[in-house]
């Protein structure tokens, strides 16, 4: 089977599968919601994107401290990160983005 995760940032979530004046906002997004698992209730780990982007996709709750952390390879906590696990069980992975990756040093996480 197929597996593809959609994590999109800055949606609210009333307006997935709504018409305004007969016509549906999203169609597309609609259709995909139609057809796939969705998970309604979700929240976001972190207020911030650099935070709970690599949240997601690690299991790991985001770090809380008074300053802003940039994270960097030598990092020395664990992870594993969904696309190992789905490589590790034959799958081909890859991440499609529109964002600064090197924002807050999530490239250096992921």
């Amino acid at each position: 089977p197929y597996l593809i995760l959609v994590k999109i940032e800055s949606l609210r979530h009333d307006v997935v599968l709504q018409s305004h004046q007969g016509r549906e906002i999203m169609p597309r997004l609609n259709a995909l919601a139609r057809a796939s698992v969705r998970f309604t209730r979700a929240y976001a780990p972190a207020t911030h994107t650099d935070y709970s982007d690599v949240s997601i996709l690690s299991s790991l709750y985001p770090l809380r401290t008074r300053r802003h952390h940039y994270f960097r390879a030598s990092d020395p906590w664990p992870k594993t990160l969904i696309y190992d696990l789905c490589k590790q069980a034959g799958y081909a992975t890859a991440i499609f983005s529109s964002e600064n990756e090197k924002w807050g040093g999530k490239d250096a996480f992921l």
